[in-house]
């Protein structure tokens, strides 16, 4: 019946929140490759205690990348 279906508001619905999702995804790809830089990018500076996180954190998922089977027999008993 379209429409005057129960659900039919509902299709309708969905369809006009893509539309407004589709326009923010279309506002951040504007940024990322149109618009020119606000500032030129310079050097970031990490405390160390995060950089130390950051490396444990990348060699984990690098072990869990390369040896899948390893980490999952490690924590499934």
């Amino acid at each position: 019946d379209g429409l005057s279906a129960p659900v039919g508001w509902l299709a309708v619905a969905a369809i006009a929140l893509s539309a407004v999702g589709l326009y923010y995804y279309l506002v951040v790809l504007k940024q990322a490759l149109v618009a020119p830089p606000a500032r030129t990018a310079g050097r970031i500076t990490v405390p160390k205690d995060v950089a130390f996180v950051l490396v444990i954190c990348a060699l984990l998922l690098l072990l869990l990348g390369l040896f899948p089977s390893f980490v999952l027999r490690v924590f499934t008993v």
